[in-house]
């Protein structure tokens, strides 16, 4: 019997991509393991994504034991990850009793230099330590085959505690982006890794890193681009490249996400007339829906080319006097201070003018089935409607002559050195009215209970049409994913590693590769292409992004990967 042990900081604790890749994984990972499948993870007070349980005997036992020495545990099942098994560590206080003996140990042992290393360091460090210590416990108490599946640098601890007493627990060390990468946007400017890691101000966590790499049983990445990285900055190639994918049961199908587009992109429509129709009316029967999303990394992410590229194609489709238009998305959070005064304004006079307008259509329909009413009274309604109609019309339209803002929330920075805002207007991306691109930066998280969209982000990648992420540094590159098993047409880069993966599949509709060494010109192309294509050609590679996720990037497929490495142990 096998049990695997998956340990990543970001068990129970929703920090970044890995809680992605582990929590979509947990149901193929449960059909191989069984209840032999434990999650284990950093004890966060503000997280409440497990259900406690009481623990079985052989770890209520560990548990006992170490509580003595400054370690508590929880268990119960991760709500989030398919009910698996989980246990979350608090190390906090053994962290102040025993973290600079085990710094002072692995200097000794492996030359990690953690002199000026802080608490960013020294809380994971301390956790993993502690959770080795949990093993080590465990394989006395149950002597089954045990797996140790360890995630980044943080479980690094683990790792190195369990080679330093040499236990028979054999471990698969995954990195999903090196320190060193995140920190210098990848490996090409490394030129020497310590001194390099000295620079950026992370050598420890390097070293540590390098440590885990070296003495791992088996060492894994999770792209061709972040395996040559490992192997440049690391020292050891990997032996399994283990891809990235989603849980099949985390998409929908395509007839679901087909019947739900019509009335997610109805709410869009009112978005548009609420934002755009006080300033000037537009023609809502057939406009694309382009976005970008991400954290606000300007250069890495790629706001930049993304934004000059719309810059050019709507330059173009003004001198080609193009009939059409289209509305871009920068959906990039940043601090707010809420939405603009104008723009509330006009939501809520929108609003109010729909509620009107169907009171009074409502009491007409009541009316017409009274025998009292006469024709004349009826006229004399229509009428009433009609003043009432032109009246808010001419409220509406109050701002003519004006030009819709770029950005729908007030900042919390001078708007005048955002960067993005910035870019825009360097770009002409001003929401003027012969402008064909229509610009909407959208600074805050998206979901049901924003009072302009009203639209959860997985709704909006439903509704909208392609998702544009051009990232120059992604060691994998989950959103591009997401958005095409959404039902959006997607981009990404040949510098990501999703994008790397897809440029090799012979058939990959509706997901776009773009060459980030081409600067904006590689994807202005594959935009304006899409945005003048007729609604069913748009509709033919949105559907066709979604087949080649649902059809190669799926746990049921790549999780796989993991067996294998599994195996060799």
């Amino acid at each position: 019997m096998t049990v695997l042990w998956e340990v990543s900081f970001e068990c129970g604790n929703k920090v970044g991509g890995i809680w992605t890749v582990i929590t979509s994984k947990s149901a193929f990972m449960q059909k191989h393991f069984g209840n032999n499948y434990f999650t284990i993870g950093f004890y966060n007070s503000q997280r409440t994504e497990i259900v406690q349980k009481t623990p079985p005997k052989f770890l209520a036992t560990a548990f006992s034991k170490l509580k003595k020495k400054g370690i508590e545990f929880k268990y119960g099942s991760w709500v989030d990850a398919n009910d698996s098994n989980i246990i979350l560590v608090n190390a906090k206080k053994f962290m102040g009793l025993r973290v600079d003996e085990i710094k002072s140990k692995f200097w000794e042992e492996y030359q990690i230099d953690s002199l000026g290393a802080g608490h960013d360091y020294d809380e994971p460090l301390a956790w993993s330590y502690a959770i080795g210590m949990l093993l080590e416990e465990v394989s006395k108490l149950r002597p089954d085959k045990h797996i140790v599946q360890l995630h980044e640098w943080l479980s690094a601890g683990t790792l190195l505690y369990i080679h330093s007493k040499g236990l028979k627990l054999p471990t698969v060390f995954t990195t999903h982006a090196t320190v060193l990468g995140r920190a210098m946007g990848g490996s090409a400017g490394v030129t020497n890794p310590e001194e390099n890691a000295k620079e950026s101000g992370v050598t420890a966590k390097h070293l540590l890193e390098k440590a885990a790499a070296k003495y791992a049983n088996i060492f894994t990445t999770v792209s061709d681009s972040t395996g040559d990285e490992a192997e440049k900055i690391l020292g050891r190639k990997p032996d399994v490249l283990t891809y990235n994918a989603m849980g099949s049961h985390d998409i929908p199908d395509l007839a679901k996400l087909m019947n739900e587009k019509v009335g997610f992109r109805k709410k869009i429509d009112d978005f548009v007339r609420s934002y755009f129709f006080p300033y000037y009316p537009l023609n809502l029967e057939d406009y694309p829906v382009i976005y970008t999303a991400g954290r606000y990394e300007f250069f890495n992410k790629g706001y930049d080319l993304f934004i000059d590229a719309l810059g050019k194609i709507n330059e173009r489709l003004k001198q080609d006097n193009y009939p059409g238009w289209f509305l871009s998305f920068i959906l990039v959070p940043a601090g707010t201070l809420g939405v603009k005064e104008e723009v509330n304004q006009n939501f809520a006079f929108y609003r109010r003018m729909k509620e009107v307008l169907k009171e009074d259509i409502e009491k007409m329909g009541e009316d017409l089935y009274s025998p009292e009413v006469s024709d004349l009274t009826i006229e004399k309604r229509v009428g009433e409607i009609m003043v009432d109609f032109k009246k808010m019309k001419a409220r509406l339209e109050t701002r003519r002559g004006k030009k819709p803002p770029l950005c729908a929330f007030q900042l919390s920075e001078n708007e005048a050195n955002d960067a993005i805002i910035k870019r825009l207007i360097e770009n002409g991306l001003l929401n003027r009215v012969e402008d064909r691109v229509k610009v909407v930066y959208y600074p805050i998280y998206i979901n049901k209970q924003d009072d302009l969209l009203g639209l959860r982000y997985k709704d909006f990648l439903t509704a909208a049409s392609m998702g544009v992420f051009l990232s120059r540094y992604e060691p994998w590159g989950y959103t591009p994913m997401e958005a095409a098993a959404y039902l959006s047409a997607a981009v990404t880069t040949n510098t990501a590693g999703f994008g790397m993966v897809t440029s090799k599949l012979k058939n990959s509709e509706g997901i776009h590769v773009a060459d980030i060494s081409k600067g904006c010109a590689s994807v202005e192309k594959i935009i304006e292409d899409f945005v003048k294509s007729d609604k069913e050609a748009r509709m033919s590679l949105e559907i066709g992004a979604h087949k080649t996720v649902k059809k190669n990037f799926i746990w049921d497929k790549l999780g796989e990967r993991y067996i294998r490495a599994y195996s060799r142990l």
